[in-house]
């Protein structure tokens, strides 16, 4: 019942269950891993506290979770993050380790190949060593509660009523429009300021906005179910044909370096470990730009001899006319 909800899915067992038996680690849950977890993108993606892009080629990733947006703590879990976001997880007086004492192979045909710490034994069945904690009911404890978790699951929410209208003030020349929404967006977010009081934000003309906009949809709508609408109105499958997969990091312990307590603080234990960035997907991303719009199924073509195929699926009819 958060005050900025627009408009809600309630998940309240019994009369509606959620299941997010695949959506957090085998140790708390049950019969079912590795679904929906983050990519190396999306945490990448994240800004940091000062507004500033995260920037991979001067960056290690040994420190991804430093000096982060808000809302990258609040959406990833992370290798040692400390945060007991599970019920289970407090009473077991753990937090949630990923890494390995030892990789034998980091792209072996199931994935990481190799020896997983002791202290969470999970193996990462999707090996990109992120979990997802949005839209997770964090009260769940007994192993068969995952069936039924509770959650309240926004379709719409005060922020993207906000973003929605920046982006169609941008679309119409209104650019000091546009970025103060931004700039709202990421206060809402704890980013701090800076001098110049933009939020990191340095776009200024339309086209620098607009993708100012596709990349904060990315990290404030994560997991809500816009991602694929918005490659597909924006046409950015080309972005995920180039990926062309998705990634992940393995992360292993130094030599050397003895395994680390179950609550023992990632800040002071960071530097024990080494991160390789891996591929997650089984195979390259390569959904056709056909796919912005749907082919009519032939059955509903063969109902009616007037009904025409539409031109990006081999036929006639222009949809965009």
């Amino acid at each position: 019942m958060n005050k900025e909800v627009v408009m809600v899915k309630r998940f309240n067992y019994p009369q509606a269950s959620y299941f997010q038996g695949g959506l957090i680690p085998l140790n708390f849950s049950q019969d079912d891993v590795g679904y929906d977890r983050p990519s190396l993108e999306l945490a990448n993606a994240f800004p940091r506290k000062d507004g500033s892009a995260w920037n991979t080629a001067t960056m290690a990733y040994d420190t991804i979770f430093k000096n982060r947006d808000d809302r990258f703590y609040e959406t990833i879990y992370y290798n040692g993050s400390p945060y007991q976001y599970l019920a289970k997880m407090k009473n077991m007086n753990t937090y949630l380790w990923t890494y390995f004492d030892v990789v034998t192979d980091y792209n072996s045909g199931t994935g990481i190949a190799g020896t997983h710490n002791s202290i969470t034994t999970d193996p990462l069945w999707s090996n990109s060593s992120f979990y997802r904690i949005k839209a997770i009911d964090k009260t769940a404890n007994m192993a068969t509660s995952v069936y039924n978790a509770g959650v309240d699951w926004p379709e719409i929410r005060y922020a993207e009523v906000l973003m929605n209208y920046g982006e169609a003030a941008n679309e119409l020349g209104k650019n000091a429009e546009a970025l103060n929404v931004l700039y709202n967006i990421r206060a809402r977010a704890g980013i701090l300021p800076g001098a110049a009081s933009k939020y990191g934000i340095t776009a200024a003309a339309t086209p620098d906005i607009r993708t100012a906009y596709q990349q904060e949809r990315f990290v404030e709508f994560a997991f809500e179910g816009k991602r694929m609408d918005d490659l597909r109105r924006l046409k950015m499958f080309g972005y995920l044909r180039s990926l062309p997969q998705r990634h992940g990091l393995g992360i292993v312990l130094k030599a050397g370096q003895p395994d680390v307590q179950p609550m023992d603080d990632i800040n002071a234990v960071w530097n024990r470990f080494n991160s390789t960035v891996i591929t997650t997907d089984a195979m390259n991303i390569a959904i056709k730009d056909n796919y912005y719009i749907y082919g009519i199924p032939l059955s509903y073509i063969n109902r009616n001899p007037k009904l025409m195929q539409n031109n990006n699926w081999g036929g006639t009819f222009d949809p965009l006319q």
